[in-house]
């Protein structure tokens, strides 16, 4: 491949970790918290209901705190196990942005989850940590530029809501002995409960958009041009669909064993290759936005060192592809490029 095609195009998408089992966890227990926090939440409700009667028997209170005690203990398991898995999940996708081979980032696996527990900077950093790897995995090569997304900045702005209310709750938890405080108390229970249901359901949209694009990027290998076994491929079959149709093959000896017995060295002579190759940048950059002229100033700056001419016009993909040919290889002997060692003819 050409630096266009590695730098422009990038590299073979691959996961430094492969996440698709600790995501499918941490969707379960995410959900399982969703599940645990309604039921909080009709608890507590249930507890504002009872302390709002001003009067209640002994054994009316005794439920109440059995029921709230169960509920609690079920809420710490669940939330320690999606705190472990969640932060597990954030190191693993960073660990997955650097593999993709993006350049200046901030963040370390390690950082992205560490800031979560350093003061002060545990109320912005680890956005920036999210937001990163948001950026990252819709796009490994151009991803400075990108803003984030409603999503991120919804479940950040969730969590920072949820955590002051958590941390308002056991303050006064601590001094909850009265009527009163324990009605306010309940209250800031409620409150912590409706903002926790939305921060699970879209904690759940953020970790699984977040790791359909890395798997999109990583199933690009599969796809035209992205893997080389299957761009090796399609060039054999592009190869032999003009064997097929040239008589001067048969006549010289030349079959569709003969384009199976190229090796890869070999096969990047073949003006298929080249066809495959400039068709691959054009799709990719123009994916991205490039304008035309660019795209093709960019390749031909990379492809000049072959050998380089009077771009045609005008200038079209198809045009650029049958001039690049030219000069980089001899229809008037592609043919015999199949008799014996693979040589790229060119006027450099």
């Amino acid at each position: 491949m050409t630096e266009i095609e590695t730098n422009s195009i990038g590299q073979e998408y691959k996961y430094a970790v492969d996440p698709t089992s600790l995501t499918k966890f941490l969707t379960i227990i995410l959900g399982i918290s969703l599940g645990i926090s309604v039921l909080s939440l009709l608890s507590d409700f249930m507890q504002m209901s009872l302390l709002s009667a001003g009067r209640f028997s002994q054994s009316a209170a005794e439920a109440n705190d059995s029921r709230q005690k169960a509920i609690s203990i079920l809420y710490l398991i669940a939330y320690i196990v999606t705190g472990i898995a969640f932060l597990k999940w954030i190191y693993r996708a960073n660990k997955n942005c650097h593999g993709f081979g993006a350049q200046g980032m901030e963040f370390t696996p390690g950082w992205s989850i560490g800031f979560y527990f350093i003061p002060f900077l545990n109320l912005y950093k680890p956005y920036r940590a999210m937001k990163e790897i948001w950026n990252i995995s819709e796009n490994p090569n151009n991803w400075n530029n990108k803003n984030g997304s409603t999503l991120l900045r919804s479940w950040w702005a969730l969590w920072i809501i949820s955590g002051f209310l958590w941390q308002t709750s056991f303050r006064m938890s601590l001094q909850a002995n009265t009527i009163s405080s324990l009605k306010a108390l309940t209250t800031v229970y409620i409150l912590s409960g409706i903002i926790d249901i939305p921060l699970y359901i879209v904690s759940v949209s953020l970790i699984s958009t977040i790791s359909n694009k890395q798997e999109k990027l990583v199933r690009k290998n599969a796809q035209f041009g992205k893997d080389p076994h299957n761009k090796n491929d399609l060039i054999r079959s592009l190869a032999k669909q003009r064997i097929r149709a040239d008589p001067m093959a048969a006549a010289m000896g030349v079959n569709e064993n003969t384009v199976d017995s190229l090796g890869i060295m070999q096969l990047t002579g073949l003006p298929e290759s080249t066809i495959a190759t400039i068709v691959e940048t054009y799709a990719t950059l123009k994916k991205q936005g490039t304008q035309d002229g660019e795209i093709f100033a960019r390749i031909e700056a990379h492809r000049a060192t072959i050998g380089a001419g009077q771009l045609p016009q005008p200038l079209t993909l198809e045009n650029y592809v049958a001039y690049r040919i030219a000069i980089e290889l001899s229809w008037s002997h592609i043919v015999g490029q199949f008799g014996g060692e693979v040589k790229v003819y060119s006027d450099a």
